[in-house]
């Protein structure tokens, strides 16, 4: 019981405490717990346990928060050392701009920082943890990041994520907030005498096109975009095609910065397919709508052509990269792309950008070597 109220084994809510002494729902069995350390922000803490308090009725009701950063493969690892490369061969260069006396303050923005750190869910190096695009962009030493800010809409990653980076306080900022919100009030605090870089590395369709090209026109920042191809797939791969104005329709016009997705599906002869084919790129996806036979037959990569289309309104075509990141079954997850927006920098960024993603490939490659042939490589 809680404050006279008996927990059920489906009881869900959160739960009423007093003193130090709290009831947690887990799993469908209630725990006790008699210690817990309330923590800034009003935020309790048992052991690697995080939980929120939400006021109701003057009273604390506790509900436990997850802030596992549990996710990704091979391909969170390359996007991690491209990045990482890239970083330091950006600021690299600027230490090197030719008028020592006007140096830019440099800005890092990591728009879905997460916790920090990161434990692979899958692949080569499952279940290792790993440190997250946040403290590897604190690492820059040769021309440190001037500011770093971080943005993380769950709190309780953001919680885990203070404590990862508190020896850099002087130069990091952390928001908790919707990533298309903050970053478009950060640009908007950009000088001449500023750059940054961006990375945008969605789970899924968090990410709005309108964000992306706000960046771009500031002139100012390099973007790094982890894009999510296998989800926007999904979307597509409904049994019925959405409409432009249906929820999915103005999701996938959100996230791509087009409705020309709706023209991709063309009506065919046969009948209707039994089941859905692979999501690969090249492959035919088929759907049926009002008893017709639909068909896309260029799988993910139309989607991708679509967003480059989208990109080169804002970005000159040529400066934007892209590198396909696929599962172990060879299905296209996402793509890595990378544009700099700045004409007068276009050329060397590009440049630095393609050798860090060669780079991050290349040590890809040579990880799952050696977790298959260990004793070669000791």
């Amino acid at each position: 019981k809680a404050d006279g109220r008996r927990l059920g084994a489906r009881s869900a809510g959160p739960v009423r405490g007093g003193g130090n002494i709290f009831l947690l729902q887990t799993v469908g069995s209630a725990l006790r717990v008699r210690e817990a350390s309330w923590e800034e922000e009003g935020r309790a803490r048992i052991g690697r346990i995080h939980l929120g308090w939400i006021p109701c009725n003057g009273d604390r009701w506790l509900a436990m928060t997850d802030a596992t950063n549990r996710f990704g493969g091979d391909w969170t690892i390359e996007k991690l050392e491209a990045v990482t490369s890239y970083c330091d061969g950006y600021t690299r260069a600027l230490k090197q701009a030719p008028d020592p006396d006007r140096l830019f303050r440099l800005h890092f923005i990591d728009a879905f920082a997460g916790t920090g750190y990161v434990t692979i869910k899958s692949g080569t190096m499952q279940g290792q943890r790993v440190e997250g695009s946040a403290i590897r962009a604190l690492s820059v030493a040769d021309r440190p990041f001037d500011k770093v800010h971080l943005i993380e809409l769950s709190s309780a990653k953001a919680h885990e994520l203070r404590r990862a980076v508190k020896d850099h306080k002087n130069r990091v900022s952390i928001t908790i907030g919707d990533a298309n919100e903050e970053v478009v009030k950060i640009c908007s605090t950009l000088t001449e005498d500023d750059r940054a870089v961006i990375l945008f590395d969605p789970a899924s369709m968090q990410l709005n096109w309108d964000t992306v090209q706000m960046a771009a026109n500031t002139r100012k920042c390099d973007i790094w975009i982890l894009f999510p191809l296998s989800a926007v797939r999904r979307v597509l791969a409904r049994k019925i095609r959405p409409t432009k104005d249906s929820s999915e329709g103005r999701r996938l016009t959100r996230v791509l910065g087009t409705e020309a997705w709706y023209e991709q599906y063309v009506l065919v002869d046969g009948p209707e397919p039994a089941e859905q084919a692979s999501l690969s790129a090249g492959h035919a996806e088929s759907i049926s709508i009002g008893g017709e036979h639909w068909e896309s037959s260029y799988g993910t990569d139309w989607i991708l052509d679509l967003y480059h289309e989208s990109l080169a309104r804002v970005f000159p075509e040529e400066l934007v990269l892209s590198r396909e990141m696929t599962n172990s079954q060879n299905s296209a997850l996402f793509a890595l792309l990378f544009g700099c927006a700045n004409s007068r920098g276009a050329k060397i960024a590009n440049r630095i950008a393609a050798g860090a993603i060669k780079k991050a490939k290349r040590e890809a490659e040579q990880l799952k070597r050696n977790q298959q042939n260990p004793q070669l490589f000791g």
